[in-house]
């Protein structure tokens, strides 16, 4: 099965060097991107597919909040881990509403973000599994629309060459009388 892509946003390069080599550390994992603000991580997004954004709430430029609203409203579908310090009520009141998965406080405690990453790519690969589902189901209801289309287009024509033949046998059968 395909790497679980990741792409992390931090302002902290040091963080996100070492979060890139402990995810890249697992063969299913691959870090895809990273970004030190939310602008540049909406960047990244834009041309690079990611199954999970890990992302600080407070960057420079455009904070992890304003950045999770951007990302909900063009993808809801995003996962989405915010590591940060805050541990504010306000904030994670709403980045709860706005869709958030998982929020892990910094500094890291290993064992539960990396519970909280196998959750993540647990719901990812569920994901893609309905994705795919999606995709096929599309495909069997076009071709079967396709199919039946076909198929109402020879009852039209063998139903026209029945009314076409009965309405000649009805003409003979009037002149024979």
């Amino acid at each position: 099965m395909d790497k679980i892509k990741i792409i992390i946003a931090d302002d902290h390069q040091l963080f996100r060097n070492g979060l890139k080599i402990l995810l890249n550390s697992f063969q299913d994992l691959e870090v895809v991107g990273e970004a030190s603000n939310g602008e540049e991580f909406l960047e990244i997004l834009g041309t690079t597919k990611a199954d999970i954004g890990l992302m600080d709430i407070n960057m420079p430029v455009m904070n992890g909040v304003k950045m999770v609203r951007e990302i909900k409203k063009k993808n809801p579908q995003q996962i989405i881990i915010v590591i940060s310090a805050h541990d504010e009520a306000r904030y994670l009141l709403e980045l709860i509403n706005l869709g958030v998965e998982h929020f892990v406080l910094k500094p890291l405690d290993l064992k539960l973000f990396l519970t909280v990453i196998e959750k993540a790519v647990k719901l990812a690969r569920i994901s893609r599994l309905e994705e795919e589902y999606k995709h096929k189901l599309e495909a069997t209801v076009a071709q079967r629309t396709k199919e039946l289309s076909t198929a109402l287009e020879t009852v039209n024509d063998l139903t026209s060459e029945m009314v076409h033949r009965l309405s000649a046998a009805a003409e003979l059968r009037d002149k024979d009388s």
